[in-house]
């Protein structure tokens, strides 16, 4: 799976996503089988590891990229729909998780 894995690495360009649901449906891949691997790209640079907000009121997505999740106290608007998204007890509540190759 590994080796599978690393080939399809090659569908994809610098900057790019890698998405769970495209590996999936390509080798079976678990979800956790996945994390483990994208962690493994981390450490040796070939991945990053980026946070977006996720707006629970319309649905966006932040085309504000983190780096640190702890920038993320500092983005408290939706950027669509001026929705409040980071609370003192919700600050992390809304993060989606990117992984992008580098």
């Amino acid at each position: 799976m590994v080796d599978k894995f690393v080939e399809l690495l090659g569908d994809f360009e610098k900057g790019d996503y890698l998405y769970y649901g495209y590996f999936k449906n390509e080798i079976n891949i678990t979800d956790e089988d996945f994390v483990v691997m994208t962690n493994v790209l981390i450490r040796m640079g070939i991945v990053e590891k980026v946070y977006k907000l996720f707006c629970p009121e319309c649905g966006e997505i932040s085309r504000t990229l983190y780096y640190d999740i702890n920038e993320i106290k500092t983005a408290d608007i939706c950027e669509k729909c001026d929705n409040e998204l980071v609370g003192p007890d919700e600050s992390y509540k809304y993060i989606v998780v990117f992984f992008r190759l580098v």
